[in-house]
């Protein structure tokens, strides 16, 4: 529901009004009004132009976008015809930004294989999913994970009607190591729309929990650290947003009406601190900037202000000009889309804040990582009751801001390959800084901790090297100091800020430090060290007297070590297993937990290293088949180890698998199923093959060596296909049986031929052979073979989007298409890059048929079965096809569109790739390659005397009813039996006809 048109009219003289007031001192570009094209959607963006960057305090009440672009000085706003009247009743500049209005408006089509995930963004959980996700991960590591409940939503705080939300945190943090611990706090898209952020900080929650014990970096950062992660910060209009509604604020039924999509309160103008001071925000209930009633009004602000609060101590005064202390504790970010900052306090004024100069040493640090322009947030524009604002200056804690990406609804692709990729590092980086975020990023990153060996025997040294690095900020925007380094330091177990720490001096490769860039060595001497792992911290400091982050590296203590580990034998053979014994004091040996019945015998025992001795399990013909634990156990003067080796007794071969899944004949199978079996006793792991015929002859897919009774394919078997599969189990005895043939049928994809029935290819076109019989003509023709971007081969046939007005075809050589032989389909690979525009093109290219000899063409559209039409040419500026649903990619990579044709079965038809363009800007145009027309026979249908296979009899029977108008050997419909289907008997001779 919109707003009210009487308060829109309301607001459009109130604003009016104070324009008239300001117009002697306003200093905002203007420009005549500007008319917007017809097909303009109902919401579009617009820049709106500046002439000083204070002025843009007045448009405080409009959709105003995260981005500022200095260089040109205008800002992008989202509007309706409405606000785009009213911003240029007000004197602004304002123009259609055509790329953003379709970036804003697109919504990708839903795949009908997606089962999670908003509908077209399958990258990015719903609200229930991420809890979901959130609730799973504290389930699987009780003691790392929280889930803690930190308030309510709007709709969750009202009695009644409505469901809402708990405001949950995730904490993350080893329980057994004891605090207090210093603190991240992140919180993402509390603007609804932004896609990203709430995906990345869930993200980021699982990438810590997965590499605890695995990278050291993230091992200590959970022991010595706590991450608070709120991933949904406003789930009532993420609600909204997720059914592809451009949602900001929250759902407060009480501001602007009950059922508008404008009402609510923006929560990112809702904090206590610096509450509508300065023209940041908007007083009026319907303007997507609207601060709600008063400060911290939403039960939403109110519990992140809580909890804040609650692991965060106060560490700065209230006047405006108190800096937090040096040694202040904490780190909190907020995370939003789109524009690619990173943004630090103030946002209200450009004064720059009291601890302006380490906050912007950190923030260059975090745009270091995912490569965003590093500034003071109100270099975007003003705001004020932000939540970055509220954390700097109610608590002292530095605060920042991620504007991630390059739109609201970001597409999976960049979100999985550059968004992901860039800002992991980043939240990495500031849960490494958060005990001293105002110190510690002064100071140079230690990178490349490498002990060497890896694995090394008590007493023996080691070689420890590492790089210290100054130089590792974003310098987009002014340049940060970097000093030489003057220091290195490595500590084992116990990192630099625990009271019994002990520091060992590194030192620099080149002989001195005297750069901002040295690498670090030292002898790592682990005399005293306990058997079993261990992690180095290292540090560097640069000539300012600046420690830097520790970063760090596991390293193996060993007596000795064993090899194999694990060994699999068919008894009656024996096992055996070296252990190599290091360090320097003799070690004896001892072995427990040996099969019953079975003998265990060292060849040496002690071992003086460096030395080895063979443990043999022996008599293993006495023993029951199973897997067995084998404790070794060394001790010698300084220390004890016990290391755990593995034994797999078999007697025989196993067993033969029982086939699952796919059941055996199930059709509308996936094409990428999961294959499942029954597991077999003595089965020490399992192979599987998929063939496209019973007899195997031809393997499409198989593997070896699965320890799990289930396979995945990695690549998409064929649709509308029949597969057969088997499994069988083996051991170190040997294979066991195969198990009995399953088939199946994979799903029919558009054009495919059903199962029984096989591809006849009526037009097969590569144009590697030059493309006979293809012509090309029209006004402004550019159709010809092209070397520029074949799909496969050497060539394809290009058509160019010229910048004048154009009707240019491709005509495809004339095709009878068959009666009976359904479905029939065109195929074809085309790469597109016509001008298109926000729900729809300017130039365009669609497909056309011809049954009369070019005579008159029909344009298909109801009969694309993939790739449908981009959306309608825009009819205002002169393309032939101007109102018509085309295609214009703008790019589409190749795509293999299919076309349903059987409605001209019976007839001889052309194909026409029409492209027209308008007279302004042009694009490379349109590319196509590798055309099939297709039909679909059944083979079997020749096998007339039902004898199971197409042979001679078969030609004898059709040929005796030669003539004659007999139904069931007419084959194309041609109302005799002929020559043509004595024929088609032929061309499936020696078909096997199996069901």
């Amino acid at each position: 529901m919109k707003t009210p048109y009487w308060l829109r009219l309301t607001t459009l003289v109130i604003l009016v009004a104070i324009t008239i007031a300001l117009l002697p001192t306003a200093g905002y570009a203007r420009q005549t009004t500007q008319t917007l094209p017809e097909d303009t959607p109902e919401r579009f963006v617009v820049r709106v132009y500046y002439d000083d960057p204070a002025d843009l305090t007045q448009l405080s009440s409009f959709d105003l976008f995260e981005y500022n672009n200095k260089k040109e000085q205008y800002v992008l706003v989202g509007v309706d015809r409405f606000d785009h009247a009213v911003l240029q009743s007000l004197g602004w500049r304002v123009e259609l930004d055509i790329k953003e209005t379709a970036a804003f408006n697109r919504r990708p089509p839903v795949h009908p294989e997606q089962l999670s995930g908003i509908p077209g963004y399958p990258c990015y959980r719903t609200v229930e999913e991420t809890f979901a996700t959130a609730q799973s991960i504290v389930a699987a590591y009780p003691d790392l994970a929280s889930w803690i409940d930190a308030g309510d939503s709007w709709e969750k705080s009202e009695p009644g009607g409505l469901d809402g939300y708990d405001m949950m945190v995730l904490k993350l943090s080893n329980a057994n190591v004891p605090g207090p611990k210093p603190k991240l706090f992140i919180t993402t898209s509390i603007h609804a729309r932004e896609y990203t952020p709430a995906e990345l900080n869930t993200r980021f929650a699982e990438y810590l929990v997965a590499n605890y014990n695995i990278d050291p970096d993230v091992t200590w950062v959970l022991d010595y650290h706590e991450i608070h992660l709120m991933l949904q910060a406003n789930p009532d209009g993420r609600k909204h947003a997720e059914a592809a509604q451009s949602w900001r604020k929250n759902t407060n039924q009480n501001y602007c009406s009950p059922t508008s999509n404008n009402r609510g309160a923006d929560l990112n103008r809702n904090f206590e601190f610096q509450w509508g001071c300065c023209g940041g925000s908007s007083g009026s209930q319907c303007d997507l900037t609207y601060r709600g009633p008063s400060s911290a009004s939403e039960p939403e602000t109110q519990a992140i202000q809580t909890y804040m609060r609650s692991i965060f101590p106060d560490q700065r005064g209230d006047p405006l000009n108190d800096p937090a202390p040096d040694d202040a504790t904490g780190v909190y970010l907020d995370i939003h889309s789109y524009s690619e900052l990173v943004l630090w306090p103030w946002g209200f004024t450009s004064t720059v804040a009291p601890n302006g100069t380490a906050l912007q040493t950190l923030g260059r640090r975090f745009a270091y990582f995912n490569g965003y322009y590093p500034e003071q947030a109100i270099g975007l524009y003003p705001t004020d009751g932000t939540t970055d604002d509220f954390g700097y200056g109610d608590l002292g804690v530095p605060s920042y801001t991620f504007e991630l990406g390059t739109a609201f609804f970001q597409s999976c692709s960049a979100f999985e390959n550059t968004i992901l990729p860039d800002n992991l590092p980043a939240l990495l980086y500031a849960a490494r800084v958060a005990r001293t975020p105002y110190l510690t990023p002064a100071g140079p990153d230690a990178l490349n901790v490498t002990p060497s060996p890896g694995t090394i025997y008590i007493g023996e040294a080691a070689t420890l090297t590492a790089t210290i690095d100054d130089t590792r900020f974003n310098n987009g925007n002014g340049t940060e100091p970097t000093q030489n380094i003057v220091a290195a330091q490595y500590y084992v177990d116990v990192p630099p800020w625990e009271p019994s720490a002990t520091g060992y001096p590194m030192t620099a490769v080149d002989g001195s430090f005297n750069s901002t860039v040295e690498d670090v060595t030292t002898d790592l001497d682990t005399t005293g060290l306990t058997p079993g792992r261990h992690i180095i911290f290292v540090r560097g400091q640069d000539s300012a007297a600046n420690w830097g982050p520790v970063s760090a590296a596991f390293v193996e203590v060993k007596l000795f070590s064993a090899n194999p580990t694990t060994q699999a034998v068919c008894s009656p053979a024996d096992a055996s297993f070296t252990l190599n014994v290091g360090g320097s004091d003799p070690v004896t040996l001892s072995a427990s937990g040996n099969p019953a019945g079975t003998t265990a015998d060292f060849s040496v025992n002690p071992v003086s290293p460096p030395g080895s001795s063979i443990l043999t399990i022996g008599n293993t013909g006495s023993a029951a088949p199973g897997s067995y634990a084998i404790d070794v156990t060394g001790v010698s003067a300084s220390a004890t180890q016990t290391t755990t080796l593995h034994l797999d007794l078999y007697d025989g071969s196993p067993g033969v698998p029982t086939l699952i899944s796919p059941a055996d004949g199930a059709v509308n199978v996936s094409v990428t199923p999961a294959f499942t079996w029954n597991p077999v006793a003595q089965a020490a792991t399992y192979s599987i093959e998929i063939a496209t015929d019973s007899a195997f002859n031809m393997v499409v897919d198989s593997a070896s060596g699965l320890s799990n009774t289930s396979y995945t394919p990695a690549v998409a078997l064929n649709t509308g296909t029949r597969y057969f599969w088997r499994v069988w189990a083996d051991n170190t005895c040997g294979p066991g049986t195969y198990s009995p043939v399953y088939n199946f049928i994979t799903v029919a994809a558009p054009g495919d031929c059903g199962p029984g029935s096989v591809a006849s290819l009526l037009l097969s076109e590569g144009f590697e052979a030059g493309g006979t019989g293809w012509t090309s003509g029209g006004s402004g023709n550019t159709w010809a073979l092209s070397t520029a971007r074949p799909h496969t081969g050497s060539y394809a046939f290009h058509g160019d989007d010229v910048t004048s007005i154009s009707d240019q075809y491709l005509v495809s050589p004339a095709v009878s298409l068959p009666v009976g032989q359904s479905p029939l389909s065109l195929k074809f690979w085309n790469y597109q890059e016509m001008e298109d525009r926000s729900g729809g093109c300017y130039d365009g290219g669609v497909i056309e048929v011809s049954s009369d000899g070019g005579a008159t063409w029909i344009r298909l559209e109801s009969e694309l079965l993939t790739d449908l039409y981009d959306g309608p040419i825009y009819s205002g500026s002169g393309n032939p096809l101007g109102g018509q649903n085309a295609w214009c990619g703008d790019p589409q990579d190749w795509l293999n569109s299919i076309v349903d044709i059987d409605a001209f079965a019976g007839e001889t038809v052309q194909f026409r790739w029409r492209l027209a363009t308008d007279s302004s800007v042009g694009r490379e145009g349109w590319h196509v390659d590798d055309v099939v027309v297709q039909a679909c026979e059944v083979p079997c249908a020749y096998d007339v005397d039902s004898s199971g296979h197409v042979d001679i009899a078969d030609i004898q029977l059709v040929a005796g009813f030669w003539g004659s108008p007999h139904p069931i050997y007419d084959f194309n419909g041609s109302g005799t039996v002929d020559v043509d289907d004595i024929q088609a008997v032929a061309n499936w001779w020696n078909t096997i006809c199996i069901d």
